[in-house]
C-alpha cells in the first residue's frame, strides 16, 4: 500500500499547478521535443493570449497534452498523457473560475487518484486508489495542505490507519488497525512530534509495547511483552531519550538467546533424517 500511495503522491505533486499557465511550464513552445499539430495551431490573438485548441507532442509523436483556451484561460478539459499514449491526468475546469476536478492515471490507464484544485492548490477530499480501483486513502486538503483526518484502507475496505493533520503537519491522534478492525497502535502527535502515551497491541488484543513520548523522544519506563505475556523487558529512558539500563537489557536478550539455543538442542533436525523420514516421527 505504501509503495502505491508513495507513487500516487509523487504523481499528484508533479501536477501541482504553480498557476494556470504553469501546467505547461515544462513544455515551452521553443522546445525541440514538442511538435505543434497542424490541425491544432496553438493560436494566440493580437494581445498574445492563447485562444482555441492547443496541443503539444512528445518526440515520439504522441500527445503530451491537449487543452482549449479562451483569453489565456483553460476552459473545459485539459488532458495530459504519459509518453506511451495513456492519459496521466484529466482536469476539468469550471467556467469563470480557477477550480478544476482532477483525475490521475498510471501508465496502464488505471485511475489512481482524484480530487479538486482551486488555483494551484489541492482543496477538499482527495481519493487514492489501487490499480484495481480499490480505495486506499482519503486525504483532506485545505489551501494545498493536509488538514483533518487522513484515512488509509485495507483492500477489504476496513480502515488500516487514521492520522490527523493541521495545516500540513501531524497533530492529534494516530491509530493503526489490524485488518479485522481491532486497534494495533495508538499514539498522539503534537506539532509533528510524538507526545504522551504510546501503545501497541498484539493480535491477541493484549498490550505488547507501551511507554511515553515527550517531544518526540522516548522517556520514562517502557515495557515490551511477548505474545504470551509471560516475559517482558523494561527499558528505562532519561528525559533526553537515552536508555539508562542498557546492560540489563543486553543481559535479558542474552538469556533469551541462551534459552532458545538450549531448546534447540532437544529438537530433532529434519536434515538428519533425510535418509530415514520415519525416524523423525519416532
Amino acid at each position: 500500500m505504501k509503495t502505491l500511495i508513495t507513487t500516487c503522491f509523487a504523481m499528484l505533486m508533479t501536477m501541482q499547478l504553480q498557476a494556470q499557465f504553469s501546467i505547461f511550464g515544462n513544455v515551452p513552445a521553443e522546445s525541440k521535443q514538442t511538435i505543434s499539430l497542424p490541425d491544432k495551431p496553438n493560436r494566440v490573438d493580437s494581445l498574445g493570449r492563447k485562444q482555441g485548441e492547443w496541443a503539444k507532442k512528445y518526440a515520439n509523436g504522441r500527445y503530451r497534452y491537449t487543452a482549449t483556451f479562451k483569453d489565456d484561460r483553460i476552459v473545459g478539459t485539459l488532458t495530459r498523457f504519459h509518453d506511451n499514449g495513456q492519459p496521466s491526468a484529466k482536469l476539468v475546469y469550471r467556467e469563470g473560475n480557477d477550480t478544476c476536478r482532477a483525475e490521475m492515471f498510471d501508465e496502464k490507464g488505471h485511475r489512481i487518484g482524484c480530487g479538486n484544485f482551486v488555483g494551484d492548490k489541492k482543496e477538499g477530499t482527495w481519493m487514492v486508489y489501487s490499480q484495481h480501483n480499490v480505495l486506499l486513502a482519503r486525504e483532506p486538503y485545505r489551501h494545498g495542505l493536509l488538514h483533518g483526518t487522513v484515512l488509509e484502507y485495507y483492500e477489504n475496505g476496513n480502515v488500516s490507519s487514521e492520522i490527523n493533520y493541521y495545516n500540513g503537519i501531524r497533530h492529534g491522534a494516530w491509530i493503526q488497525y489490524f485488518p479485522g478492525g481491532a486497534i494495533h497502535l495508538i499514539a498522539t502527535y503534537d506539532n509533528d512530534r510524538l507526545q504522551g502515551k504510546y501503545k501497541v497491541n498484539g493480535t491477541n488484543g493484549k498490550v505488547c509495547i507501551q511507554g511515553t513520548y515527550k517531544d518526540g523522544v522516548s522517556v520514562g519506563t517502557w515495557t515490551a511483552y511477548d505474545e504470551e505475556r509471560d516475559e517482558f523487558f523494561e527499558l528505562r529512558y532519561d528525559d533526553n531519550g537515552r536508555l539508562t539500563n542498557q546492560k540489563e537489557v543486553d543481559a535479558r536478550m542474552q538469556q533469551k538467546l541462551d534459552k532458545s539455543e538450549q531448546n534447540r538442542k532437544f529438537l530433532k533436525d529434519p536434515e538428519q533424517y533425510r535418509q530415514d523420514p520415519e525416524g523423525y516421527m519416532r
